[in-house]
């Protein structure tokens, strides 16, 4: 009876160990939301030329992922009951309209239970005023010739605990696109770290793209 207590104690205390050090690795590479305000995410990346591409963030607009996302019905009511929102549908991610007045409204809306991030959208460009587009949960990197995309991540210093899947787009093996655990990431800083490697062509975040989503 005691050897199986010890045994259970054993298991318990490695999964305690394991998930220390996941959270740890979160927090150590600085990209996580609930660690860094969305207000401090810089909206830009680089292009194949080094050039800084910058984006327009749009305060009273965001996008909220659910998970899991059966719950999205759940966090949309709790978020209207709440007031935390002007306007949203029941899609994943949620996209809403917000009082971009208030300082708090992403902060509360993160702390719902099964909300698993928060970004802000951003302008397709500024010429288009229905037209806006939010990270997913993905950047799409083009090695230079002959590096492998694992001396990349290596080089960026990308946890392989955050990443759930590699592969080549569908359009061109040139290029991979790698899928991350979670939507709660700065996919920004992810894709300008990578850049900064020296090893790719280019790295930029995935994007969903949304025409007129909601009334404004």
């Amino acid at each position: 009876m005691k050897k199986y207590q010890k045994s259970i104690l054993s298991s318990l205390m490695l999964g305690i160990l394991l998930l220390l050090s996941f959270t740890s690795c979160l927090e150590n590479d600085n990209i996580v939301n609930s660690s860094v305000y969305n207000d401090d995410i810089e909206y830009y990346h680089y292009d194949q030329h080094g050039k800084e591409i910058y984006f327009t963030k749009c305060k009273h607009r965001i996008a909220i992922y659910v998970n899991p996302e059966e719950k999205v019905n759940e966090v949309l009511e709790e978020l209207k009951s709440k007031n935390l929102i002007f306007s949203g549908d029941a899609y994943n991610p949620i996209y809403a309209i917000i009082d971009s007045t208030r300082t708090d409204i992403v902060e509360k809306i993160k702390v719902i239970k099964n909300v698993e991030s928060v970004h802000y959208t951003v302008k397709i460009d500024e010429e288009d005023k229905d037209g806006f587009q939010v990270t997913k949960n993905y950047v799409s990197v083009r090695p230079k010739s002959n590096i492998s995309i694992h001396e990349i991540l290596e080089k960026g210093r990308i946890s392989t605990n955050l990443i759930d899947r590699i592969e080549p787009a569908k359009f061109s093996d040139a290029i991979y696109l790698i899928y991350f655990i979670t939507t709660d990431l700065d996919f920004y800083k992810l894709s300008r770290d990578l850049y900064k490697t020296g090893l790719c062509e280019y790295a930029t975040p995935g994007f969903r793209l949304f025409l007129i989503p909601y009334n404004s």
